[in-house]
């Protein structure tokens, strides 16, 4: 048994605890022996365990320094510059927050018309990928690009 790892930890641990019961995780969708009520499996739960973990270390880094957490998302064509936007969160990392964000399109023979907008997007669950927000992002903006042509037709 050299060389692996024993780890003692107390259950229920996050969503999953040691049972007689066949369950399915709600996370994976594999089935796992637990305890009645477990909703995920042990795997799941560690992952869990590390996100929250670096929720926390997050968290204490944004007291500390007073920073925010801020996604930056930059589109390139070419490896050319053409978008990017900063999406900074506003609500100390709640499990549902807000985020302020700040776009820049750049006017280009590729993306047409530049602009720049800023706006919020409200209730937003974090605990997503970055992609589902990004999604939320990036349709606001497109969004945004369809009212500047239509003012631009209008004149």
């Amino acid at each position: 048994m050299a060389g692996r790892e024993v780890v003692i930890r107390k259950y229920p641990f996050h969503s999953f605890a040691p049972g007689n019961y066949w369950c399915c995780c709600v996370y994976c969708g594999e089935h796992f022996i637990g305890a009645k009520r477990s909703l995920q499996c042990e795997p799941c739960a560690e992952k869990q365990d590390h996100t929250q973990k670096a929720l926390d270390e997050a968290l204490r880094i944004q007291r500390e320094t007073g920073e925010a957490s801020v996604l930056t998302v930059e589109l390139k064509m070419n490896g050319r510059p053409i978008a990017a936007a900063t999406v900074k969160n506003i609500s100390d990392l709640a499990p549902i927050s807000d985020y302020e964000v700040e776009a820049v399109s750049l006017p280009s023979k590729y993306s047409g018309k530049g602009f720049r907008h800023a706006f919020t997007v409200n209730r937003h669950e974090r605990l997503q990928t970055a992609w589902a927000l990004i999604a939320k992002v990036a349709d606001r903006l497109a969004q945004v690009e369809k009212i500047e042509e239509a003012k631009g037709d209008a004149a």
